[in-house]
């Protein structure tokens, strides 16, 4: 499906085993930057087993290169595309693409099909989520986004640093460091406080390859059983108005341990 206009809605559609992206939004080449599509919805849809003949290209979905103001991806689902599930790149030559808005999806086994192998290693294409490319700084949204078992990354920068991150989880993705384990810390927090944890534990998060979730409950793909899953005995902690403040630093402290004896435990294994 490729959606070249404006103000369009899409709502649960299926695209599958399609020669490209399952579902794109971009504008024909040469088209003026003031009729690049803008305000389209894509709600509650699914994209899985795209793949092209040079194996590198068919994304879950795709909205990018050129695309205006306003387009949003809603409970979306990609997996098993032969590249990424999600897909914002950029050229410099075309410029920035405004910003897009991702909320409540989901992005996995990207990089193989349905009807393949699960590789070993990590691959050259299938990142859950790739936001950017050639360096040019957007600022998507992306909101309560899930990424796990990807062939590549679970959210690839791409080169664009400017995306915001809220509420998201990354696990099982080939390229991360300790793909096995991430932190679960449930959202007790409140105001200011929660924001300073949320920056912090995701600073020690991505330099100790731990993932950081935040999440009310955990989604419903994933068993609070699951042996990735490491808790930090937060879940039902009521903590006194007076202490709030202090909230992200215990919290800091906590994960900071956990990556040392994560660190200390892969030294002694080598």
């Amino acid at each position: 499906m490729f959606i070249c206009g404006s103000n369009n809605v899409v709502k649960n559609c299926e695209a599958s085993s399609n020669g490209d992206t399952g579902i794109l939004i971009a504008s024909f080449p040469g088209s003026d930057r003031k009729t690049w599509p803008s305000r389209n919805r894509i709600e509650a849809c699914l994209s899985h087993d795209n793949c092209d003949k040079v194996r590198k290209n068919a994304d879950g979905f795709g909205c990018k290169l050129s695309v205006g103001k306003g387009n949003v991806f809603y409970s979306c689902r990609a997996f098993h595309n032969i590249d990424d599930g999600f897909d914002f790149y950029t050229k410099r030559i075309l410029g920035p693409i405004a910003p897009v808005t991702l909320i409540k999806c989901e992005s996995a086994f990207n990089g193989w099909l349905s009807s393949e192998s699960s590789p070993d290693a990590p691959q050259r294409n299938g990142s859950g989520f790739k936001l950017g490319g050639e360096n040019l700084q957007i600022r998507h949204v992306i909101k309560e986004c899930f990424a796990h078992d990807n062939a590549k990354s679970g959210f690839d920068s791409n080169s664009n640093y400017a995306s915001f991150l809220s509420e998201c989880g990354s696990i099982g993705n080939r390229i991360e460091t300790d793909r096995k384990i991430f932190v679960l810390i449930p959202q007790i927090l409140s105001g200011s406080a929660e924001r300073v944890a949320v920056s912090l534990v995701g600073w020690i998060s991505r330099r100790k390859g731990v993932s950081l979730f935040l999440f009310n409950k955990l989604p419903g793909y994933i068993s609070p059983s699951d042996e990735r899953i490491i808790d930090l005995g937060l879940s039902n902690v009521r903590i006194p108005r007076l202490l709030r403040p202090l909230t992200p630093w215990i919290v800091l402290l906590k994960v900071v341990l956990l990556a040392s004896r994560i660190r200390l435990r892969s030294l002694m294994s080598r």
